[in-house]
């Protein structure tokens, strides 16, 4: 990750969100899908400042699916 800021990359990581935390403190933004019925799904895009006041309630719905 420190590799791709010194090149000045934009890159789109693809993650679990247990494990989002190794990924923050380089990140700007998440997209993060939620998927209704296996059939429907939402996209969120959210700032890390809106990320981290909503990141309980993306928690509940993993767990919910799980």
């Amino acid at each position: 990750m420190e590799f791709c800021e010194q090149l000045n990359l934009q890159i789109l990581v693809v993650t679990p969100l247990d494990k989002i935390n190794i990924a923050e403190p380089y990140i700007h933004a998440v997209h993060f899908v939620e998927i209704k019925n296996k059939k429907n799904s939402l996209l969120y895009n959210l700032t890390m400042e809106q990320y981290y006041k909503q990141k309980e309630n993306f928690k509940q719905l993993t767990d919910e699916t799980e």
